[in-house]
């Protein structure tokens, strides 16, 4: 029997296999640039080279070309074959190639010292310091208390996490996504069977209702639906109405904007359901339907939603008849700056009014979609904190996730990391989870990497290396394959003889059957590399709608006139995203669209509200919840409800660099950590 090994003896060993890791550190040799003398065949000065790849900035994996010279990437455009994205791309897919030459990135393995500082190391060092650690672990039996936490990867990337994980003896993988949209996914679940987040056709639909999903900036494939959007706005007969307390930039491209007191959007979808039922205008309804779903929004006439809303009832009534008569229509929720403890009962509100309306196979496909099945939810993320806390976890490896600081500051993850005896970052900034670990062996940027990348169903991109890595970086699934031999037999069995590019190109055999089997597979894998990967069209897959509304919460009427509180709204930034956009210069630089500020986030708050409260443009407010505080200056705007104040995401970095430290505030430090009950989200 294995005895359990605790924290003291495992900071014991880790002592002992680092003390000659330090001794050979040495600073950084001197580089000098050295000019062709004979330049490679394919290489004309002057005449640039452009390579097809994906981008990685978020998870919605748009096609990419890329702009070289002189082996040197300058550029990003959209690959207008790319099905996601069709040649378009947002600001942050611009700003990647500031990534790639970040003067803050990571040039070399690093390793804490006796005095608490992270020094450079060689490669060798590093991966010997990781080899035994590993090593010792597994040897004394405790391989599962090692945790890797990623970000989103797909395909070839997570299979192999998965499965070297496995040999090695460990099951705790969480991929961990600040914006995982576990409201939608539970939701769906319910009302349909599935957590796939569809297609949504936003061209196709005649009426656009949107309950705070900001898909023209962040929200799940803000460049897909921004394409889309254009082709609706095609034809000035149809109609967009957003539904939010902010008028975000999605708002501001709305026919009319409604204004609602935070947290209440599902007394509006239930009225408008009610609405709908009573006067006959549902489609495809079966008595027993009806019947089900009758008692759930027996006392949302228009009268009581206007009571908690605000909104007239003739409004009510007007919306939700103009909403059913439309052939098709297409609501939306699920939005981040709407995330509350009705979040789920609100998804499923609003699935409900696309059913009685007709809307799922017309304007909302299955089949079609994004699969975030393996993203864990944010009560799996404060799992993982109590594991750290309670000494479950001695070693965590971490690629390319930065948890404490998109996590919020009360749930403890500081605490909890600090109780970690040794851990990794496989990161090539040295953001805040990055700083705060023992080991850094820095991964190449997406533009110096091999990885394919699945953003929804029938699409897989690749990403290719489109230049030779600047700095002294290695790819981290490599770096695994690498260790795999002196860790364990298993590993040593499975991966020491592969590179990661002889791993992907062996599961894309499976797509070469599928896609083209009259082709060699060499030819196959070239022209996927060409054209940035391969797509097809993915079949619609048939759902049967099971209405969950029995039992739902009270919905309350929002903050009210309590000239003292305030809800808060926190929302994405649409440069930033959830903040790991904050070091890029050309993203801080950018005016955000509805306030015009730069390189800082502000409190919007109601100039009606800030007469109450005596509060001033410009002036530096603290916002103040029951869990905790920050300080920023005031936006006084009418593109806000009176009831609430509202913060971006993605400032107030303490680490990261020269671009993102010391600028603006984090809104997480106010927020409650406790997860919605319903989806963990």
């Amino acid at each position: 029997m294995s005895r359990r090994i605790e924290r003291r003896d495992f900071l014991k060993f880790l002592a002992t296999a680092s003390a000659g890791a330090l001794a050979a550190c040495s600073s950084e040799p001197a580089r000098k640039l050295i000019p062709y003398v004979v330049p490679p065949e394919e290489t004309i000065p002057g005449v640039s080279t452009w390579y097809k790849s994906t981008c990685r900035e978020c998870p919605a994996g748009c096609g990419v070309l890329v702009r070289t010279r002189e082996g040197r990437a300058l550029k990003l455009e959209g690959n207008p074959d790319h099905p996601v994205n069709r040649g378009a791309l947002c600001v942050r897919g611009q700003a990647a190639v500031q990534g790639l030459y970040n003067p803050d990135r990571i040039r070399q393995p690093l390793k804490r010292n006796e005095r608490g500082q992270l020094v450079p190391i060689t490669w060798e060092e590093g991966e010997r310091l990781l080899a035994d650690t590993l090593r010792y672990l597994r040897y004394e039996k405790q391989a599962n208390r090692v945790a890797l936490i990623s970000h989103r990867v797909t395909g070839s990337l997570h299979k192999l996490f998965r499965e070297w994980l496995a040999a090695y003896g460990s099951r705790r993988y969480l991929q961990y996504e600040p914006f995982a949209y576990e409201a939608i996914r539970e939701a769906n679940r319910r009302s349909f069977g599935t957590s796939e987040i569809p297609r949504y056709d936003i061209a196709g639909a005649k009426f656009l209702l949107n309950f705070g999903a900001d898909f023209l900036e962040t929200w799940v494939s803000n460049v897909a639906f921004t394409r889309d959007f254009a082709e609706f706005r095609s034809d000035l007969s149809r109609r967009f109405v957003h539904v939010e307390a902010r008028q975000s930039l999605t708002a501001a491209n709305a026919d009319e904007w409604v204004a609602i007191p935070p947290g209440t959007e599902q007394a509006l979808v239930l009225g408008m359901i009610r609405e709908i039922l009573d006067a006959g205008l549902a489609r495809n309804l079966s008595g027993v339907e009806v019947s089900a779903l009758r008692p759930s929004v027996e006392g949302w006439d228009a009268a009581n939603v206007t009571e908690v809303t605000g909104i007239p009832a003739d409004r009510v009534r007007s919306l939700a008849r103009e909403f059913a008569r439309a052939q098709p229509g297409l609501a939306l929720g699920g939005g981040v700056a709407v995330s509350d403890d009705n979040a789920t009962t609100t998804q499923i509100a609003i699935n409900i009014l696309n059913y009685i309306c007709g809307n799922v196979g017309q304007t909302i496909h299955f089949g079609q979609g994004t699969d975030y099945d393996a993203v864990a939810t944010y009560r799996d993320a404060l799992n993982l904190v109590e594991a750290m806390k309670s000494e479950e976890i001695l070693a965590a490896l971490f690629y390319h996730a930065n948890p404490l600081f998109t996590l919020p500051a009360t749930a403890g993850f500081a605490e909890a990391l600090r109780k970690v005896p040794f851990k990794v970052s496989f990161a090539s900034y040295l953001d805040e989870t990055t700083a705060a670990c023992d080991l850094v062996l820095p991964d190449h940027t997406p533009l110096e990497r091999w990885e394919d990348y699945q953003p929804r169903a029938g699409v897989y991109g690749l990403s290719q290396p489109t230049m030779q890595p600047i700095f002294d970086t290695r790819a981290t699934p490599d770096v695994l394959l690498a260790l795999g031999g002196k860790i364990a037999p298993e590993l040593a069995r499975s991966f020491a003889s592969q590179s990661f590019l002889d791993y992907l190109r062996s599961e894309w055999r499976a797509l070469h059957r599928r896609f083209a089997p009259q082709q060699d597979f060499e030819s196959f894998w070239r022209q996927a590399v060409e054209s940035g990967g391969v797509w097809s069209s993915a079949p619609e897959a048939p759902v049967r709608f099971s209405p969950q509304l029995s039992g739902l919460p009270e919905v309350s009427a929002g903050a009210g006139n309590n000239a003292k509180e305030l809800a808060l709204v926190v929302y994405p930034s649409q440069q930033l995203f959830d903040g790991r956009g904050a070091n890029r210069p050309w993203l801080q630089e950018v005016p955000e669209a509805m306030s015009k500020v730069v390189w800082s986030n502000w409190v919007e708050i109601h100039p009606e509200a800030a007469r109450r409260l005596g509060i001033g443009e410009s002036d530096l407010l603290r916002v103040t919840s029951q869990r905790g505080s920050f300080e920023l200056p005031a936006h006084l705007t009418e593109g806000i409800h009176p009831e609430a104040v509202a913060v971006s995401l993605g400032q107030g970095h303490t680490a990261y660099g020269r671009y993102a430290e010391g600028r603006g505030a984090n809104p997480l430090a106010a927020l409650f950590p406790k997860p919605e009950g319903s989806s963990g989200g």
